[in-house]
């Protein structure tokens, strides 16, 4: 899992052949010859167990993978995707999206406008 501030580390809206808002990453074997910003940050890691749930952040990028005797490679994941509530949560992805707040060569911070 990672979290929405770390996009630019994996790659989302990098590559013009992968759809908008996805990483091209394989999170569980990251090649980081071809994509070395992601070695600049550590994937959030969790094991489920039969029977566990885990809630998902908004806007947080996820893999998953089934492992273990008897797990047969069997995952169910449901996932909603709703409308955001906030217009601040909205207007800061947005500026996230489009690199606004990204740091100067110089070392200062942009503003968004």
């Amino acid at each position: 899992m990672a979290s929405p501030i770390f996009r630019k580390h994996i790659y989302v809206n990098c590559f013009d052949h992968y759809p908008k808002g996805q990483s091209p990453l394989d999170f569980f074997n990251v090649d980081h010859a071809e994509f070395p910003l992601a070695s600049q940050f550590e994937f959030i890691e969790v094991t489920l167990r039969a029977g566990d749930c885990m809630y998902v952040p908004a806007y947080f990028y996820i893999q998953s993978e089934t492992k273990g005797e008897g797990a047969g490679g069997e995952t169910i994941m449901i996932a909603e995707q709703y409308q955001s509530h906030s217009k601040f949560v909205d207007v800061l992805m947005d500026a996230l999206e489009e690199e606004n707040l990204t740091e100067h060569d110089d070392g200062e911070e942009s503003r968004v406008d």
